[in-house]
């Protein structure tokens, strides 16, 4: 079998699949012996991410995964230029995995990193929808009204707008986002940020998945627990353990996970002043960080397969990060991350053209 990063990130993740439920078949199949039809290969990770969330009740979210492959599969018939998110996600959530246990340990638990990194993108439909199908529309009439110097009517502007998505059993979801940017000390006004998308006629898939999600697991959340109490409810699919429904955990846990989603695709422009910080916002890095990094096995449309695994690495030696890459790919990841993290959080990590030595 030839080395690349996905046999070194099945190696290196190994000891630590169980406390992310994550199946050894699942991850050996989809890391050593993935498919080689894409579509299969979407599929296998579709029902690998099921399995990841059924001990924490929380499996019914994966069909917010098996709607975006389903999407995906025929967008990229009519739009190659947009890439895969699906296995995007689990290579993702496993890069992850070992970056965490292996080098940062940050301050977040297996249960935040699993939304974070496996859902972080399950909006994209709607920012394709936004962005290849409405805009066009709009733009068409927009021209067509000025080549014909019609100066009595204002541009045509297609808004996505979902009602009540924000409303949760116990308040906002706004205010809740809102609430744990500033404890990470970002000036990003979510509300704002939010309405300015909406109103512009496009989507911002980070945004509307964090909403997504939260909206999902809140009523989770008040379904099984709608006193707010900290009773435990029992897992019947296993036949035992217990999943605590407790209110403190999604206002402390959950809410962190989806915020991390909800800034992962905002512009450059809103963190000139104040950086995403590595430990007061563990888990935004390392969405962040991941979903830089993870460049390989994503079609393209001038490169269908993408660029290949065995063109990537990743290592430690002693206190420093090696993540091996093409060289076009570096000139992409080193600016994004200067962007985006404060220079000291990062200054340990080393972006380099892949060497044999990475894989070791």
């Amino acid at each position: 079998m030839q080395e690349n990063i996905n046999t070194r990130l099945y190696k290196l993740t190994q000891p630590y699949q169980a406390d992310y439920h994550c199946p050894d078949r699942d991850a050996r199949r989809l890391l050593l012996n993935p498919d080689t039809q894409f579509a299969n290969r979407q599929k296998d990770t579709e029902d690998t991410i099921k399995r990841i969330m059924t001990p924490n009740g929380k499996e019914g979210l994966h069909e917010q995964i098996a709607y975006l492959a389903q999407i995906e599969k025929h967008i990229r018939g009519i739009a190659p230029q947009h890439r895969d998110h699906v296995i995007h996600a689990f290579l993702s959530f496993a890069l992850g995995i070992y970056l965490q246990h292996e080098y940062f340990h940050l301050s977040f638990d297996s249960l935040q990193w699993k939304i974070s990194a496996l859902f972080h993108d399950i909006a994209y439909p709607a920012e394709v929808a936004s962005t290849n199908f409405l805009m066009d529309i709009q733009n068409k009439l927009n021209n067509m009204r000025k080549r014909l110097h019609v100066r009595t009517r204002p541009d045509v502007v297609f808004e996505i707008v979902p009602k009540n998505l924000a409303r949760l059993e116990n308040g906002d979801s706004f205010d809740f986002i809102q609430s744990c940017l500033e404890k990470w000390e970002l000036e990003v006004d979510a509300k704002a940020e939010y309405n300015a998308c909406v109103s512009s006629g496009k989507v911002c898939h980070g945004m509307l998945s964090a909403l997504i999600l939260l909206y999902a697991i809140d009523m989770l959340y008040e379904s099984h627990n709608s006193y707010g109490d900290i009773a435990e409810y029992p897992l019947s699919v296993f036949g035992e353990g217990y999943i605590s429904w407790d209110r403190r955990y999604f206002t402390q846990k959950i809410v962190p996970a989806c915020s991390a989603i909800f800034i992962h695709n905002l512009d450059k422009k809103h963190f000139i002043r104040k950086k995403i910080l590595r430990e007061r916002a563990p888990l935004a890095f390392m969405l962040k960080l991941v979903d830089t990094l993870q460049e390989w096995d994503r079609p393209l449309k001038n490169m269908p397969q993408g660029y290949p695994s065995k063109e990537f690495g990743v290592k430690i030696e002693g206190d420093k990060l090696f993540f091996g890459a093409p060289t076009d790919i570096i000139t992409k990841i080193v600016p994004d991350m200067a962007s985006f993290f404060a220079e000291a959080d990062v200054e340990d990590i080393q972006i380099v053209p892949m060497r044999p030595d990475l894989y070791a």
